[in-house]
């Protein structure tokens, strides 16, 4: 499924650019993607975000894409809250329900429930801006909780039912930022790490869960900001920790991209919204579904 992985940036050096707007489009690129980031003047938040993807096809083991029947849907309802601590950290919740159909010849099923709840944590050291040519630099933690349940645990035919991955997993990673004017840009890549877990007799453990996430924007002088983002996961292959041998064909892979717009609706609301796409293309993924979709999501914040 297309994770959650939205959530962070390495940006590039700089030139000066005058300070309001500077200081806009360092604040879009805030929240350009990831809804539950908090923006530099405020102390908290809480929102809303809906998402859903039409499936249209799948990668195989080895990268190569084939196309399935449409029909097949992942939606996904979040709750999400994050609060400022010590003046330049917050930490952020998010809580997923997610809602699912598959279909197969003569069957066609639906499940939902509770997905693995998602706990973040960023310090800012700089903010894009804020020392001349020096970009903005942030240290991400994570943590997935396994609240949902894994596949191997699923009581319907087509494992609709299945909403989480049956593992606690921690991650770490750094955050870039820069504006020039009106425009910005972004990187965050992180490396995550699963704990091992048994299912049908194998003890398995896992290799180290990588993703990244480019983004860029333009910001106007009402303070709407839209731009496009490019996202990345990649995991290799599990082992059998019994016997120590690779478990094959079980890495993964997915690549996405797409665009955004934040709109604000007053000093204290704003919405946004993405459309993305996992580009049907072969090597491009890996044990992966493809499919287009989009967010749309609301926030309260408090000064």
């Amino acid at each position: 499924m297309f994770t959650r992985a939205l959530t962070t940036a390495i940006a590039l050096a700089v030139v000066v650019a005058p300070a309001t707007a500077r200081a806009q489009a360092c604040c879009a690129a805030a929240g350009l993607v990831i809804p539950a980031r908090l923006r530099l003047h405020e102390d908290f938040g809480a929102g809303l975000q809906v998402r859903g993807r039409t499936i249209y096809g799948s990668f195989d083991p080895g990268g190569s894409y084939h196309g399935t029947t449409a029909g097949d849907i992942d939606g996904e309802q979040d709750v999400f809250a994050a609060i400022r601590v010590l003046k330049d950290g917050q930490v952020a919740v998010q809580i997923p329900f997610l809602i699912t159909r598959r279909s197969v010849p003569g069957v066609t099923e639906w499940g939902s429930g509770i997905g693995d709840v998602t706990l973040t944590a960023r310090y800012d050291f700089t903010v894009a801006g804020q020392y001349s040519r020096l970009p903005g630099l942030a240290l991400l933690l994570g943590l997935v909780v396994p609240t949902g349940r894994p596949a191997d645990e699923a009581h319907n035919t087509l494992a609709t039912d299945a909403t989480g991955t049956g593992t606690w997993e921690g991650s770490v990673g750094v955050s870039l930022e820069q504006s020039w004017g009106h425009t910005f840009a972004a990187f965050d890549g992180w490396i995550g790490q699963r704990t091992p877990r048994s299912s049908q007799g194998i003890r398995e453990s896992f290799e180290p869960h990588l993703t990244a996430l480019l983004a860029g924007g333009y910001v106007f002088d009402n303070e709407v900001s839209m731009g496009a983002f490019v996202t990345a996961n990649w995991q290799g292959a599990g082992h059998d920790r019994s016997s120590g041998q690779v478990i094959p064909d079980s890495g993964t892979s997915l690549f996405s991209a797409g665009g955004a717009l934040v709109v604000p609706l007053s000093d204290a609301w704003r919405a946004q919204g993405t459309a993305f796409l996992n580009a049907p293309i072969s090597g491009l993924g890996r044990n992966q579904l493809a499919g287009v979709g989009g967010t749309f999501s609301i926030l309260r914040a408090w000064l």
